[in-house]
């Protein structure tokens, strides 16, 4: 286990009517004047957004809308928050919706205290130093953004992220019953994304099994088992509940405690929908989760055999045939829910390997191993 500091500040609260008390949590954490940014008129169709503008009226807090984040959000909307707060005079922001409106918040949050484009955060040219406060209510499992300290944004056809600590909410509110409308494509897309976050961890250098392997193997089986529940049955409570925290826990660090961090998976997807804003993120996952196992196997085989074993109950004792079997059962689970592990069912070329191979990786993917461009243009074959 490496050195390490773990801190998480934010405050979590689940269960039914728990967005009732959003307005007394602002005022309790100082603000009065916020920010209020969403998406497209979800919120409205199911009642949230009333009851939030209720909560933040019943204790006299002001408020500014920007809305119409859309998924992979492009810098505009932050450009255009950013403004908002200066103008206003705004103290607070206040996300209510999935990763993308949560990542736009967290992005104008740190950029209304810089001068030049707060996307230099993104591609690693400036390092912010401070940010306004943010809140969370989740409408959807997936990014695991309202807990974690990552902020991913797209500008143009360049997709990439930043991680500070500052990045952390303040506080999320999470009522399951707020995600009985969203659609099985879309809770599919979200649960490989939640399985994501924990399985880079997992296969992340370290050197034995350890305490984090467990925490991130038993997320992963629990949103598995969840997720096949909830595409039969979307207004299952419990499972919808287990979903929501499980995004929150798979992406603020608990999964990889102790180890190196990388996120090789996330790093190739992040070149697909930003070449592709139409393919969601978690359909890129899908189909580069077991491409790129398949491609490792040799290295990664004892890990993969282990997982199939803790995960997918697999009992084979050889960890080359385990390691396939693990593999299989991965597949198996995308196509359960609905979803292809070929990106070109999602309008992806042959010619765009070429594309983000040769024109948009500027170098070899520090992962659990490193992945030259010839790995990589491997990978992608796999997953077409």
């Amino acid at each position: 286990m490496i050195n390490f500091a773990f801190y998480l500040p934010t405050h979590l609260y689940v269960g039914i009517d728990q967005e009732e008390k959003v307005g007394k949590l602002i005022k309790a954490d100082g603000g009065s004047n916020i920010l209020l940014v969403y998406g497209g008129g979800s919120i409205k169709k199911i009642g949230l957004y009333d009851k939030v503008i209720k909560a933040l009226d019943d204790e006299g807090i002001t408020y500014h809308e920007l809305k119409d984040v859309h998924p992979n959000p492009q810098m505009d909307k932050v450009y255009e928050g950013i403004n908002l707060v200066r103008e206003n005079k705004i103290d607070y922001i206040l996300a209510v919706g999935g990763g993308s409106v949560i990542d736009t918040a967290k992005s104008i949050a740190h950029g209304v205290f810089y001068d030049g484009d707060c996307f230099d955060f993104n591609l690693k040219k400036a390092v912010p130093g401070k940010a306004m406060k943010v809140g969370v209510i989740l409408t959807i499992a997936a990014s695991g953004s309202e807990m974690s300290n990552s902020c991913v944004m797209s500008k143009g056809d360049k997709k990439a992220g930043f991680n500070v600590e500052t990045n952390r909410p303040r506080f999320a509110i999470e009522n399951p019953a707020l995600t009985f409308s969203v659609s099985p494509t879309q809770t599919a897309y979200g649960s490989v994304d939640i399985i994501s976050h924990s399985l880079e961890r997992y296969f992340n250098q370290s050197d034995d099994y350890c305490l984090a392997d467990d925490f991130a193997l038993g997320l992963i089986k629990e949103v598995i088992k969840s997720t096949l529940k909830v595409i039969k049955e979307p207004t299952n409570y419990d499972a919808r509940a287990t979903l929501m925290v499980a995004s929150g826990f798979s992406h603020n660090g608990l999964t990889g405690i102790g180890k190196v961090f990388s996120f090789p998976i996330h790093a190739l997807e992040h070149e697909v929908s930003g070449l592709h804003e139409n393919i969601a993120h978690g359909a890129g996952l899908a189909c580069l989760i077991p491409a790129y196992l398949t491609i490792l196997e040799g290295e990664e085989r004892e890990k993969i055999a282990h997982f199939g074993r803790e995960v997918f109950s697999i009992q084979e004792k050889d960890d080359e045939h385990a390691s396939k079997l693990t593999i299989l059962a991965i597949k198996k689970f995308i196509e359960q829910i609905g979803l292809s592990y070929h990106l070109k069912d999602y309008g992806f070329l042959p010619s765009d390997i070429d594309i983000i191979v040769n024109e948009r990786i500027q170098s070899d993917i520090k992962g659990h191993i490193v992945l030259t461009k010839e790995i990589i243009r491997q990978i992608f074959i796999q997953a077409l």
